[in-house]
């Protein structure tokens, strides 16, 4: 019977496993619950003191801040780049998670789904299920690109977005064609206005015909011979109307202006006389797709 006491009484003072671990799976659950409690209340783990990040609202595993998501870089992403250039200025990015969006426009409220926030929130995400959009993260600042098949031109940036520091949002709409600034044209040089006549110059004495021919062949030397000054021209009346005679040419056309005086007398001619007027070359009228050459001579006077 004493053997037996003792046996028993040794058996008693072993260590008590089941209070053991019961203890440590409760000490597991209690971290585990406390950890999700801080996550929920602070963000990601480590984001506040700049460590990596593992797992949480960064998405990936081992995702590190990438310190070139920057508003200068945001800047810096123009309307049709394409996936080369942007990652020559942010590295490679990644597709963004339901935490990443989290992280930029705040928790999912179904309720309050028809805000614009959430609204705007939805179309990245739509783009993202159709595996347009990359994120650039360094909380609490982000990146998004949204990249669309521009035809002919291949994947372009269209849109863009920057969830700042503060919390502040600002994004960009594009179309995928790159912006080119409009060449400089020359400026066209400033026309000198013809040379005056000479004193004693003679005047010149030309036909309807050779005028026109002038003009046809060189404008600018044309006008340097006949413009504003007086030019005795010889034709054909073809037709008059009112103040204005017109003479009788194929193609291109002379119309003469008379003044007071020879409107007076114009009454005694009729179309397919000869007329001689003495004028200045005031207008020239160029060529176009519905009409000829117009040569328009002014405050002419009858030479009889």
């Amino acid at each position: 019977m004493a053997r037996s006491r003792r046996s028993r009484s040794r058996r008693r003072s072993g260590p008590p496993v089941g209070l053991i671990v019961g203890l440590a799976l409760g000490g597991v659950v209690v971290l585990l619950v406390g950890g999700l409690a801080l996550m929920r209340t602070f963000g990601r783990p480590g984001a506040a003191a700049g460590l990596p990040i593992i797992g949480g609202a960064g998405g990936g595993i081992f995702d590190a801040p990438n310190p070139a998501v920057t508003d200068a870089n945001y800047e810096r992403l123009q309307d049709g780049m394409t996936q080369e250039q942007v990652e020559s200025i942010l590295g490679p990015g990644r597709r963004p998670t339901k935490a990443d969006f989290d992280a930029i426009y705040g928790e999912w409220i179904p309720e309050l789904a028809r805000l614009p926030h959430n609204q705007n929130r939805k179309v990245w995400e739509e783009n993202n299920l159709a595996g347009h959009v990359q994120i650039w993260a360094d909380a609490p600042r982000y990146i998004l690109v949204t990249t669309f098949e521009v035809p002919n031109r291949g994947p372009r940036l269209v849109a863009k977005l920057f969830r700042q520091a503060d919390g502040g949002i600002k994004s960009m709409q594009g179309t995928g064609v790159p912006y080119v600034p409009p060449r400089a044209e020359p400026k066209p040089e400033a026309k000198k206005p013809p040379p005056a006549p000479k004193p004693g110059e003679p005047m010149p004495s030309v036909t309807v015909e050779e005028l026109l021919a002038d003009y046809a062949k060189d404008r600018t030397a044309a006008d340097a011979k006949y413009r504003n000054r007086k030019v005795k021209v010889s034709g054909t009346i073809d037709s008059v109307l009112v103040t204005m005679v017109t003479f009788r040419t194929t193609g291109p056309r002379l119309q003469a202006r008379l003044d007071g005086v020879a409107y007076g007398m114009i009454g005694k001619k009729k179309p397919g006389d000869a007329l001689t007027v003495v004028g200045r070359v005031q207008a020239v009228f160029p060529p176009t797709a519905r009409t000829t050459l117009l040569v328009m001579l002014e405050n002419c006077a009858l030479d009889e």
